[in-house]
């Protein structure tokens, strides 16, 4: 009766050990992890059309931008429609210029890619995408206005920035930062910095020039409309004088603040 029990069990361990051998052999799933085809792209506002790396994403621009619209992937064919332009693009990517307000624009993508049958056989390989965005004043840029705040280096020094609009010549004024920086010299020319303006956000360039040390940097406003953030560094050249003259190093400093 012992012999007839060892010997059940030996086989049921046998054919376990089988069985095991058999599921090490089998095939991954190949549509593991795979999902029918969906279309997908980006909008992102071009603060400078001519690099193509300057592009922020944003459902909002401001009116004398272009915005870019391209597919997030490489699909067989792309048909896009932009507003109530007639034109219907075809590439991956198009840039277009927005020189007046509007309210939410339809942008609508159809895209075709090969699909896999095997794991989709009812996927067709198209798929439709639309999304909206808006156009605002240049002027009406919420970023604008007078601010009260600190660098982060030394948050007890509070003191107050003003971002400003020259409509009549188009300018950008950033005042007091660096802190007494004043750039506007209507004697020389000057009447603020040199800037690239997005929604809610401002790439600067300074020079020296009242109290001014070549600030360069980014100014970033949040979605809430009041707070800001302004990473930029600064040169140690006179003031008043034309970079590189005097300046042998940069320092690194940011501005919190908060809309008064």
């Amino acid at each position: 009766m012992k012999k007839q029990i060892t010997i059940i069990v030996v086989l049921a361990l046998v054919g376990a050990f089988v069985v095991s051998l058999e599921g090490c052999g089998d095939e991954p799933d190949p549509c593991l992890g795979l999902k029918p085809f969906t279309a997908k792209f980006t909008i992102r506002e071009k603060l400078l059309n001519d690099l193509p790396t300057d592009t922020l994403q944003s459902d909002t621009t401001i009116t004398g931008n272009f915005v870019a619209f391209e597919a997030s992937e490489d699909y067989d064919s792309y048909e896009w429609k932009i507003g109530v332009d007639p034109k219907t693009f075809t590439t991956k990517k198009v840039s277009l210029l927005f020189l007046y307000p509007e309210n939410r624009i339809a942008v609508r993508l159809i895209a075709t890619k090969k699909t896999n049958k095997q794991c989709f056989p009812k996927d067709d390989g198209i798929d439709t995408l639309v999304k909206y965005f808006t156009v605002i004043d240049r002027g009406a840029n919420p970023v604008y206005g007078n601010y009260n705040g600190h660098l982060t280096a030394n948050p007890d020094d509070k003191f107050d920035i003003q971002v400003t609009h020259d409509q009549w010549f188009d300018q950008i004024n950033i005042l007091n930062l660096n802190k007494g920086c004043n750039p506007i010299d209507e004697a020389i020319g000057i009447r603020g910095f040199q800037c690239f303006v997005g929604f809610k956000k401002i790439s600067f360039f300074g020079g020296y020039v009242n109290q001014c040390k070549r600030p360069i940097g980014w100014l970033y406003m949040a979605k809430n409309s009041r707070d800001i953030r302004i990473p930029f560094d600064e040169g140690n050249g006179a003031p008043n004088q034309v970079p590189p003259i005097n300046e042998t190093k940069r320092i690194k400093y940011e501005f919190v603040g908060k809309k008064k």
